[in-house]
């Protein structure tokens, strides 16, 4: 390797590392969906920004990349200063935790990435985060009962580390899509034969989490790659020939049942995992010779511009006259949109057993009611919204069925639901500014790769809750600083005076502080409902009593007490944690429910009423 190439891997390797070790760290802590995990990635994350600032002597941040951090960061303060106009303070204060570390997350890998190079090693990084927690869930997929328990506990659509089938499969989507993107656009031979390699696992692991928003997320992120790419038939041709070695992993697997089926015996559910395994490998290793090839073939296959475009015109009008057909075949767009609107609107259909046939139902699988929820809290709160957090409360109060949700599967209409207008436009800025740079610089070191899984992930958000699921949007938010950062000019580049390195430090320094005390009072609140699960009562009360010394604005320490104090007999202090509860927070259904428990006569029917009128379909309310 040149010396020149091996200096640039050298500065540009800590944003890769930490793009990787991050969001490949927390989907391990069910991707980071739990409070008790963000205080420790805010403080890495405030701590990375701090060591950056302290060790460089110049600052690189292009102007598109200021406007995107001061974006996220106006959104993260948006959502704080929800809690003034919320039923309760502890919803939004948690929304606002976790959004701190999005916060925190973009300008600290913006600072380790120190050249426009350095957009591609970010995106590498995303890319060896996906492989390595698809591989870890193909493990236990393949391998049955050794990283994982088996039969899995909660179905058979695979999500582990993360723990949730649709944000596994939107991380796999992205990084498909962003490996296709670098096997296309990759500036070294290994780079491109090592992402060409991972396609096929990540495509696998996609097609086993049986998620339908994920492979509609993929093909999204292809489309906006496409868009994107100055080159596009060369794309094409590239998907084109890795396809066949992801194809190949995929047919096998689903033709065997054992791995396609709940039920299965685990020794049936191991024989079929070694020979889809072995498939797998064989793909992989399919791909990487195609990877490995690619630029060979590059140089010796030369196609002029005209043909090109007379390539382009065809796939076009195929594209044009399968639409076509298919219209006619249906009964034209009035009959398409009739067949789509019954099918969104009906349950999932009875598979039996064959999770195969879940890919192909357009159900909303419960959507539609999620959407119409958060649409009338929407017209209830027209300007402001509900507060973050609050559409949990409206589910609990309209919901038509007893399903729990605390997400609305949609952030953008959640985000309209609970901050406002302006809150959804802050967040729909955050998002487009990424896209400003790609279109600036389309041709830029890893910029297809990052603007199709960024696309993706945009594209799924609207069906779900990733957001909410800090590894999935690390990854998103890390592709994003790649088009930024591949946006850089040298001209941006301006020495660190002192005046603006002590305001950079007298932000990060108290940044640093709070997520020490988000992760303590978190962490308490955590640790002592599961010793109050475990039946060990003094050890809940006393870290009740310390979360509650660290979030004096929740109800949910005050609840915690009370709880224990039920359990150990002593009715009087239950009622009056309960009582100090709904002081904070009088819209908390439980909060009522567990009063009703530690009440008798009048006080409990009229807790038991108000419970019943926060949350009618509740099972413990049932008459």
């Amino acid at each position: 390797m040149p010396v020149r190439s091996q200096r640039l891997l050298s500065l540009e390797a800590p944003a890769a590392i930490a793009a990787a070790l991050s969001v490949t760290a927390i989907s391990f802590t069910h991707g980071g969906y739990f409070a008790r995990e963000w205080g420790w990635a805010l403080l890495a994350f405030a701590l990375v920004s701090l060591l950056a600032v302290l060790a460089r002597d110049r600052l690189g941040l292009g102007r598109l990349e200021v406007l995107a951090i001061a974006l996220l960061s106006a959104f993260t303060g948006w959502t704080a200063l929800s809690t003034l106009w919320s039923v309760s303070a502890a919803q939004p204060v948690l929304a606002t935790e976790r959004t701190l570390v999005y916060a925190a997350a973009l300008p600290a890998v913006l600072l380790l990435t120190r050249s426009p190079r350095g957009s591609a090693s970010l995106v590498a990084g995303v890319i060896g985060s996906a492989t390595a927690v698809c591989g870890y869930a193909l493990v236990s997929r393949f391998v049955p009962g050794t990283v994982t328990v088996y039969p899995p506990p909660d179905g058979y659509q695979l999500q582990e580390p993360i723990g949730y089938w649709n944000g596994l499969a939107i991380l796999a989507a992205m990084g498909a899509v962003a490996t296709a993107g670098m096997a296309a656009e990759g500036r070294t031979r290994t780079g491109r034969t090592f992402a060409a390699a991972a396609l096929p696992l990540l495509v696998t692991a996609l097609y086993f989490t049986f998620s339908r928003g994920g492979v509609l997320a993929l093909v999204a992120g292809a489309f906006v790659a496409l868009a994107v790419t100055r080159r596009r038939l060369h794309l094409l041709a590239v998907f084109a020939l890795l396809a066949p070695a992801a194809a190949l992993a995929v047919w096998y697997a689903s033709r065997l049942p054992a791995l396609t089926r709940a039920g299965s015996s685990l020794s049936d559910a191991r024989s079929a995992g070694w020979r889809a395994g072995a498939v797998l490998m064989a793909g992989i290793a399919l791909a990487a010779a195609v990877g490995f090839l690619l630029p060979t073939l590059e140089r010796r296959v030369r196609i002029s511009a005209p043909v090109q475009r007379l390539v382009g015109a065809a796939l076009i009008g195929a594209v044009a006259l399968v639409a076509v057909a298919g219209l006619v075949r249906a009964g034209g767009p009035s009959g398409i949109a009739s067949r789509l609107s019954a099918s969104f609107n009906r349950s999932l259909p009875q598979t039996g057993g064959d999770l195969n046939r879940r890919l192909a139902s357009f159900s909303s699988d419960g959507r539609a009611d999620y959407w119409r929820v958060a649409w009338r809290e929407v017209r209830a709160h027209p300007v402001l919204g509900g507060g973050s957090g609050s559409y949990e409360r409206y589910w609990h109060r309209y919901r038509p069925t007893a399903f729990e949700a605390q997400n609305a599967h949609n952030l953008y209409l959640e985000t309209l639901a609970e901050l406002g207008p302006i809150g959804l436009a802050l967040l729909l800025a955050t998002f487009t500014v990424p896209f400003v740079s790609a279109a600036r610089n389309r041709a830029g070191p890893g910029v297809t790769a990052a603007a199709g899984a960024f696309a993706a992930f945009i594209a799924h958000a609207a069906v779900d809750w990733d957001f909410q699921i800090v590894a999935v949007t690390l990854a998103a938010l890390f592709c994003a600083a790649a088009l930024l950062a591949a946006d850089r000019t040298a001209t941006e580049s301006a020495l660190l005076s002192g005046p603006v390195r002590a305001g950079t430090l007298a932000v990060l320094v108290p940044l640093a502080a709070v997520a020490v005390a988000i992760q303590v009072g978190n962490s308490a609140l955590a640790d002592g409902t599961a010793a109050l699960d475990r039946g060990n009562e003094g050890l809940a009360a006393r870290l009740a009593s310390r979360a509650h010394t660290w979030q004096p604005w929740s109800y949910q320490p005050l609840q915690l007490l009370g709880e224990e104090a039920l359990a150990a007999g002593r009715r009087a202090d239950a009622r009056a944690n309960f009582e100090h509860g709904l002081a904070r927070d009088r819209s908390e259904w439980s909060l009522w429910y567990d009063l009703a428990q530690a009440s008798s006569g009048a006080a409990h029917a009229h807790a038991l009423t108000v419970a019943r009128r926060l949350n009618p379909q509740a099972p413990e309310l049932a008459p």
